[in-house]
């Protein structure tokens, strides 16, 4: 639920069925504002789990960031702006291009779930994964994403950090 108490994010679906809908609900009306399929891991149990859906709200409501697990080795948040009864996607930055520089192998799993906001709509994500290599498998980065308002008034994330988290032993080439 968010912070205002004006707007929930849930997933429904049916237990046995891998098929599963994320969902953005306002509370004062009930009206379904948004809806996604969010079937990639399993059975909607197993969507359901901590580990495998997080939604983070802003302060003041207007963001949420939500992490689903696509499959079992990979997981992705995205990012929405709620005006009242409006939902705008907001794209994040792919991180590939940052990531793979460091690699000293194929990549073998990855995991982008946000942490924290941050004053002035700024958020925290880990940006985790493994390689094939098991003796420098495990690697984990901090991505800062700054989000502002255009000229349109659409709204957009733009990465402003994206630094290498140390306490998590990694090669890099």
């Amino acid at each position: 639920m968010s912070p205002d108490f004006q707007h929930e994010v849930f997933l429904e679906g049916e237990e046995g069925l891998g098929e599963c809908e994320l969902r953005i609900r306002s509370l004062t009306d009930g009206k379904i504002l948004f809806s996604a399929d969010a079937s990639g891991l399993g059975t909607f149990r197993t969507a359901t789990e901590p580990g495998n859906f997080k939604c983070l709200w802003s302060p003041d409501s207007r963001f949420v960031a939500i992490f689903t697990r696509g499959t079992k080795r990979s997981g992705e948040t995205a990012l929405y702006r709620i005006a009242g009864d409006q939902v705008q996607p907001i794209a994040i930055p792919d991180v590939m291009p940052r990531i793979r520089r460091h690699l000293t192998a194929e990549l073998r799993a990855l995991w982008i779930r946000p942490e924290v906001w941050l004053p002035g709509h700024g958020l925290l994500l880990s940006v985790e994964g493994t390689q094939m290599d098991e003796a420098h498998a495990n690697f984990r980065f901090i991505l800062t994403l700054n989000l502002k308002a255009g000229k349109s008034g659409r709204w957009t994330a733009a990465a402003a950090a994206f630094e290498q988290d140390h306490t998590i032993p990694f090669s890099i080439k």
